[in-house]
């Protein structure tokens, strides 16, 4: 996730579906560093490829970004608690 080049692709994806092929041209990527960095993202489970005919379109794999949202908002409440006692 760290990566630029991921977050630019996870940003593109948060507009819609896109083929490698797009992203590679809209990010100005050769198509094998695109390819890598999809491959990160569908094991890190961010994203997922339904297939379209010949070419395989990406999207956002909105469940697991809700989950992770939803443990990051656990755990900044978690972590307010813990500030607020430490506080009094």
């Amino acid at each position: 996730m760290g990566d630029p080049a991921r977050q630019r692709i996870l940003e593109m994806l948060r507009r819609g579906r896109r083929s490698a092929g797009t992203i590679a041209r809209t990010l100005d990527m050769k198509p094998p560093a695109v390819s890598h960095h999809l491959r990160k993202l569908r094991e890190a489970g961010l994203i997922v490829g339904i297939r379209n005919g010949n070419e395989i379109l990406y999207r956002l794999n909105v469940t697991v970004i809700e989950e992770v949202s939803i443990y990051l908002g656990e755990l900044a409440r978690s972590l307010q608690r813990t500030e607020g006692k430490e506080r009094q």
